[in-house]
Formats: structure tokens, C-alpha cells, sequence
């Protein structure tokens, strides 16, 4: 029995059930899709890097403001300390400290190490945190124990200091100053050349402070460390305070006319009686008091060792110092550790420091009338 063909219709509704057998055909109908797909991924990137860098931008926000806090902290610190009011340096370092740590906490997160590893903002992000770790450190290892300095322990009570004060200040003046060259040193690492203008800026500011500072630390901390044993904490120290009058033009300063001897056993100062130069005997004897330096005879003569107004004509302190121990021990009879040589010109800076000084008399000797009057 012969079966009957398939119709048109049949065949052309068995074409539709199977599917296009065109590849081309089911292309165009893929394609669609897998741009609609990247599209919607592009838009899911969009999105969520938009939202990262709303919040690392948020959190370098929070970071700077935080810090900028905690430099109005430090000047608090600094007003507090001068003011010798260590209760309320203490409480501004602790808020310093707080707003430091806060600082560096808007520098953590993934989404702040995600935006570290991109190009250009990355390195620009790492600094920001460096500064930051940086500012930290320097809180708690400099502003915290600079907080707790007690300017007072400086100060003669009683006619003494404290040597055991000293001590402990030059232990905290040893802190703070590592703190300043681990800090300097993180700072160091930071490559500038990659960063813009404005962070740039802030780094290149704090290594500048950091490096004005470092060596007025370390030359407190190189007088804090010897100043105990000066003030005779091993044992008595004598010195020769040394008064040079500038109207009589030598090397050193001037005339070397008046000498005090001072003695200082573990802080306790005591002053001895003032010798002139008209005390020394013998003035202009034929031989030299010592023997001399051959070059500092041939350009300034004998004299420097035949007369005691002459021997600060030697450009030298520790020759000078050498002939007039020879002075002293011939014609005073005692001995002594060291010299201190000022004159009114220097007389009048310390007075700047120190304030006005009452004379017996009742007047006062200041900054301004020191040189005049003395000389």
C-alpha cells in the first residue's frame, strides 16, 4: 500500500518544531542575549565600583578630618605642658591618640586594600595610610610622652636640681626621639613621584616638621644625658664661671676680669668667692705660667701666658682654659672640672630666657640694661 506525501503545509510545520538549521540564523539569536549579558555585567561593575569608591573616598575623608583633629590636639598638648599643667596635656594626648587611631581605621577595610592595588589611585591611597600609621606612631610614641614632661624639674629650688628629675627626663626625651626617627623612617619609603600634588604635599609637609625637629631632640637629649653627672650626681663638680668684658676686644669675647667658683654635689649649688684679675700675682714676670703653643706665641707673643687679661687672646678655648689652670693653681691653690665663659652680650640672651634678675641693690638687670650696664 503506498503511503501518501507529506504536504506543504506538513513539511513546512516539521521545519518550525525542529528549529532554523541555519547556524548563521541561531547566531543572530544568541547574540542578543550576550550583549544584554555584558551589558547588565558592565552595569554591575559600574555600580558596585562606584559604591567602593564612595566609600574609600568617604573613608579618606574620615581619615583627614580625624587627623586634622588630632594636630589641634598636639597644640593643645604643647599649651598645656608650657603651662605646666600635665592633667590637661595628659587628657589632650589621649584625644590626639584617639583621633590618630580613628584615622587609621578609615585606612582599613577591603575595599581601601581593593583601591591600594589600582593603578595611580593606589599609591595615592598607600600614602594616605602611611601618613596616617605615621601620625599614629608619633602620637603614642612622642605626643603621649612628651604629655608627661614637667618643665618645672628644670627650675633651682632651694638652691638645687633635682638630678634624679633629670634622669627621668632624658629617659623620656630617649623615647621620643626614636619615635621621631621610626616615624621619619616610614616616611622616607614613600615614592613621591607617583602621588598627586595634594597628597604629595602632605607628606613632603610632615617629613619637613619631622626634620626640623629631629635635631632639637637629639641635642636635648645629648645635654639631658650628661647634665645628671654635671650636676654632680657622682660626686662634687667645681666650675669656673668665667665673665669676659667685650670692651676689651680678644679672640674669645673680651677681658677674662672676674671668676666665680661654683660647686654643685648631686644638684646642691654653691657659690664660692670671686676672684679678679688683679688676684693673680707675678703679672708680666719674665717666664710664661706654662709653657706655651709655639704657633699661638709666634702670632700673639708671650704675653698669652705673663698676663691674665691676654690669655683669651688665644682663638682656643681649651688652651686658654689650659694656661688659666695653670694661673689658678699657682696663685689660688684649688682646682676645678671645667669653664664657663660669658660675657653681657650672652648674659642679656639668657635673660631673655630666664626674665629680669633683682641685683642687692633692688634693681633689676634685664635683657635690655644687661650689656650696657656691665660694660
Amino acid at each position: 500500500m503506498m503511503s501518501t506525501p507529506p504536504s506543504r503545509r506538513e513539511l513546512r510545520a516539521q521545519k518550525t518544531d525542529a528549529g532554523p538549521s541555519d547556524p548563521a540564523a541561531r547566531k543572530r539569536r544568541i547574540w542578543p542575549w550576550i550583549v544584554g549579558g555584558v551589558f547588565l555585567l558592565l552595569v554591575v561593575v559600574a555600580v558596585v565600583g562606584g559604591l567602593i569608591g564612595k566609600q574609600v573616598y568617604d573613608k579618606a575623608m574620615s581619615a583627614r578630618g580625624h587627623l586634622e583633629a588630632a594636630m589641634t590636639g598636639v597644640q593643645q598638648v604643647q599649651k598645656s605642658v608650657l603651662a605646666g599643667d600635665l592633667d590637661a596635656a595628659a587628657k589632650s594626648a589621649g584625644t590626639v591618640s584617639a583621633q590618630t587611631a580613628a584615622a587609621v581605621a578609615a585606612t582599613k577595610g577591603w575595599q581601601w586594600e581593593f583601591a591600594e592595588k589600582l593603578p595611580m589611585v593606589g599609591s595615592n591611597l598607600s600614602a594616605v595610610r602611611t601618613v596616617a600609621e605615621v601620625t599614629d606612631g608619633l602620637a603614642n610614641d612622642v605626643v603621649r610622652p612628651a604629655a608627661s614632661v614637667k618643665l618645672s624639674d628644670l627650675n633651682i629650688a632651694d638652691g638645687r636640681i633635682d638630678p634624679a628629675s633629670i634622669t627621668a627626663l632624658s629617659k623620656t626625651f630617649d623615647s621620643v626621639e626614636a619615635g621621631i626617627q621610626k616615624a621619619t623612617a616610614a616616611l622616607r619609603k614613600v615614592d613621591k613621584a607617583q602621588l598627586v600634588g595634594q597628597v604629595a604635599d602632605g607628606v613632603t609637609k610632615l617629613d619637613t616638621e619631622l626634620t626640623k625637629l629631629s635635631p632639637t631632640m637629639t641635642t636635648a637629649r645629648e645635654v639631658l644625658s650628661v647634665l645628671p653627672d654635671a650636676l654632680g650626681a657622682k660626686g662634687p663638680r667645681t666650675y669656673l664661671l668665667m665673665f669676659q668684658g667685650n670692651s676689651e676686644a680678644r679672640s674669645l669675647g673680651g677681658n677674662a676680669a672676674q671668676f666665680l667658683p661654683i660647686t654643685v654635689d648631686n644638684g646642691t649649688i654653691t657659690r664660692g668667692t670671686v676672684v679678679s684679675s688683679a688676684d693673680f700675682k707675678r703679672q708680666g714676670s719674665p717666664d710664661p705660667v706654662v709653657d706655651l703653643d709655639p704657633q699661638a706665641v709666634n702670632i700673639f707673643g708671650d704675653k698669652i701666658g705673663r698676663y691674665t687679661p691676654d690669655f683669651t687672646m688665644v682663638p682656643n678655648l681649651p688652651e686658654s682654659v689650659r694656661i688659666l689652670r695653670a694661673w689658678w693653681a699657682r696663685d689660688v691653690g684649688t682646682n676645678f672640672d671645667a669653664v664657663l665663659s660669658i660675657d653681657p652680650v650672652t648674659l642679656s640672651y639668657l635673660l631673655e630666657a630666664t626674665g629680669p634678675v633683682t641685683l642687692a641693690t633692688g634693681d633689676q638687670l634685664t635683657a635690655q640694661n644687661a650689656v650696657p650696664l656691665l660694660l
